[in-house]
């Protein structure tokens, strides 16, 4: 132990028979509790005293140990691939929680205690309650061992290291966030993407609803921010995540159209106008936006087709005022 000086605190803590792989202290300062590659962990007091006997339980080194925000749960992650639970006398709370196909690098508690988030290097990181049941499905980190993960103090945002050099934030926390992660996961479920009985037409219109279209309007929202910035790239990768969970959202399709637009892309926004005009057939400004992309690309045809299109909306709409800006614009067209 050292003060904040660097000046050591105390003798060095003796006793365990391997490589010491994780330290933690209990929440009120008093404990200070140890990892190793001996498979044990330990308590100490502040003067170096072993408190109880050694835990243990794990089948290979001990990669993680962490206390709960109360001090009363210890969590340890091994390379046996298991998260255990302990008293502070060593025994163990409930059966090993298991589900990594690898060494468990990771553990931490969520701020009021009820979650375990741990990160292995099989490339996932898992969320548990404190039985050992499994919350969601795993969060990959593709061809890369995760090496450690943090809650944030809200407890609504993951951050992951891994072995690539790279960090990632994944939003959670809270049960609504949670269930979007899930919900986000069902889309490939082959029940929703091809829902053959009532209730799977059932489950698919409340994720849709509930969870769907809320998760698309984020990322929907988020890109609007960057197109304002003109940071169109960014703009395309917010409005490409809200289509992938939405490939109808009327909202995403307009704007990555006006993305690519600004990119000077007409193509490429034809395309997002057509999909918004299946979707959505009386969005005149769509069909005016569209008429434009095919004059830059000379097609006076559909260019004029279009525009009358918008005008003739615009009109059934009562939007005077665009009504006659599609006028105008038709008459630029047909000189």
């Amino acid at each position: 132990m050292w003060d904040l000086q660097g000046n050591a605190i105390a003798q060095p803590l003796r006793g365990h028979q391997g490589d010491v792989t994780s330290v933690a202290l209990s929440p009120d300062g008093n404990i200070i509790a140890s990892g190793s590659w001996d498979k044990t962990i330990r308590l100490w007091d502040l003067q170096g005293n072993a408190i109880a006997q050694p835990f243990q339980g794990h089948q290979e080194r001990v990669n993680s140990i962490v206390f709960s925000p109360n001090g009363e749960i210890i969590a340890s992650g091994g390379g046996d691939g298991t998260i255990r639970l302990w008293d502070l006398q060593g025994n163990a709370i409930a059966q090993p929680f298991r589900g990594h196909e690898g060494y468990v690098n990771s553990v931490i508690f969520s701020r009021d205690g009820q979650i375990i988030l741990s990160g292995g290097s099989d490339g996932t990181i898992r969320l548990w309650n404190l039985q050992g049941n499994a919350i969601a499905q795993p969060f990959e980190i593709p061809k890369s061992e995760v090496t450690t993960v943090a809650f944030s103090p809200d407890g609504k945002t993951i951050a992951s290291g891994s072995l690539n050099g790279m960090m990632h934030l994944w939003r959670g926390g809270g049960w609504q966030s949670w269930l979007q992660v899930c919900g986000e996961r069902l889309r490939h479920h082959p029940a929703l993407k091809n829902p053959q009985t009532d209730l799977e037409n059932l489950a698919l219109a409340v994720a849709r609803k509930h969870i769907w279209n809320p998760l698309a309007t984020e990322w929907n929202r988020r890109g609007i921010a960057k197109l304002a910035e003109e940071a169109f790239e960014i703009a395309l990768e917010n409005f490409d995540r809200a289509l992938q969970i939405n490939p109808r959202h009327a909202g995403a399709l307009y704007n990555r159209a006006r993305t690519y637009v600004n990119l000077g892309d007409a193509a490429k926004a034809i395309q997002d106008f057509d999909r918004l005009i299946e979707t959505v057939p009386t969005h005149a400004t769509a069909y005016l936006y569209r008429g434009q992309c095919y004059t830059e690309l000379s097609d006076r045809a559909k260019a004029i087709e279009d525009c009358q299109q918008a005008a003739a909306l615009y009109q059934q709409q009562g939007q005077d005022a665009n009504y006659e800006k599609a006028i105008a614009y038709l008459h630029q067209l047909q000189r």
